[in-house]
């Protein structure tokens, strides 16, 4: 069983558990392994977002033989409705610390009032 059949079918299950709530769309896989996903839907507006990344990372790990980690996050506009993500072979992890944006929302308004980068 190939890298691009799992990730088929992690995002058909991510699709069965989360759709269409959330969306995940293969974008492509390097020669490393590396994997980059795109995610859009309702799911990119509300605070705990970042947690359907790691429900398809889980759904991902659970089909493969090697673990995988996210590496990156990146959101393709202003509005947080669309997201891409990279997700690694945790062996070329290089480091322990990893960056996460932190974004502070007004819940009357639904728009983005606040937001920054932290390292953990």
């Amino acid at each position: 069983m190939g890298l691009e059949y799992s990730i088929r079918n992690a995002t058909r299950e991510f699709h069965r558990r989360f759709y269409p709530e959330a969306k995940a769309e293969l974008i492509g896989i390097s020669s490393e392994g590396k994997i980059a996903i795109l995610f859009t839907g309702n799911m990119c507006l509300t605070c705990g977002m970042s947690d359907y990344f790691v429900d398809f990372l889980e759904i991902l790990n659970s089909l493969l033989e090697e673990e995988y980690a996210i590496e990156d996050m990146r959101e393709l506009d202003d509005e947080g409705t669309a997201w891409v993500v990279v997700y690694t072979p945790r062996k070329h992890i290089k480091t322990a610390k990893q960056t996460r944006r932190i974004i502070v929302f007004d819940p009357r308004t639904g728009r983005k009032i606040l937001e920054y980068l932290m390292e953990v």
